[in-house]
């Protein structure tokens, strides 16, 4: 899938074929909803059968392999509707998940999506049809807007012998336990810290305007600078030893995020 990351940074849009396009949300829209609700219209389309199944690695293997997406899990009747519960904390299938995903990245209606019996599923409004190289062409572009990337701390690795298994769960329940316990950055203090870190003024109404990708993508550049400069001040200080130190300019390191 051939993303234009300039188009999404300074339109918020990703044009996906001749019929549909993908919108970025604004920061506005995601507060308004709140970041719960936006974690359940990317998570679909983000998430991956190995991920789900890492905590119980004696059948990761096995599941991938007979599932190698969500997409198909979907089709499957028991898969539909365990995986959609369990990625929802409610009663929603993957199926309705994934209308109102569709739904929601392109400005549709969730009735507007009908799943059919071949593995694929239309939109009749627009005579889409989606089947599975479509939803993977569209998840790629949900996780370039949002940067939706696994913990891969978090995914088992494959073909583990009876040992590798023991040590492995015990890997996994340590690194679930540490992340529970993490302070979790949230969408209000990133905003302040654009708010605060901007050498320009830049209001809080300019902040709420900007698609999702935009801003994050400031967000990493204020960052970048900051960490240029604070070595900079090492760099030039007369105190600190900086002969095998190399410092590039902040410059060089800035590009439009790109998940890949």
């Amino acid at each position: 899938m051939n993303i234009n990351y300039t188009s999404l940074l300074l339109k918020g849009i990703i044009p996906f074929n001749d019929k549909v396009n993908i919108y970025a949300p604004t920061i506005d829209e995601i507060v308004t909803m709140g970041e719960t609700e936006l974690s359940l219209y990317i998570k679909p389309f983000s998430i991956t059968i190995r991920e789900l199944y890492s905590g119980m690695a004696e059948i990761v293997d096995q599941m991938e392999e007979a599932f190698p997406t969500l997409w198909d899990m979907s089709f499957d009747k028991e898969g539909n509707k365990e995986i959609g519960n369990m990625i929802s904390q409610s009663d929603s299938t993957l199926h309705q998940l994934f209308a109102k995903g569709f739904a929601y990245w392109t400005k549709l209606n969730e009735d507007d999506f009908q799943f059919l019996s071949n593995k694929k599923a239309i939109c009749k409004k627009l005579n889409w049809v989606i089947d599975k190289q479509e939803f993977l062409d569209f998840s790629e572009c949900v996780k370039a807007i949002t940067m939706a990337k696994p913990n891969e701390d978090l995914i088992a690795p494959k073909n583990m012998s009876k040992a590798q298994l023991r040590i492995w769960k015990n890997v996994y329940k340590g690194r679930v336990r540490k992340l529970s316990k993490e302070q979790k950055v949230e969408l209000g203090d990133k905003i302040l810290i654009l708010q605060g870190s901007s050498t320009s003024y830049i209001s809080f109404k300019e902040i709420g305007e900007m698609n999702y990708y935009q801003f994050n993508n400031l967000i990493k550049l204020y960052m970048e600078k900051e960490y240029y400069e604070q070595n900079l001040q090492i760099y030039t200080a007369y105190k600190f030893d900086t002969s095998d130190m190399e410092l590039k300019n902040w410059r060089e390191k800035i590009s439009l995020q790109k998940n890949i």
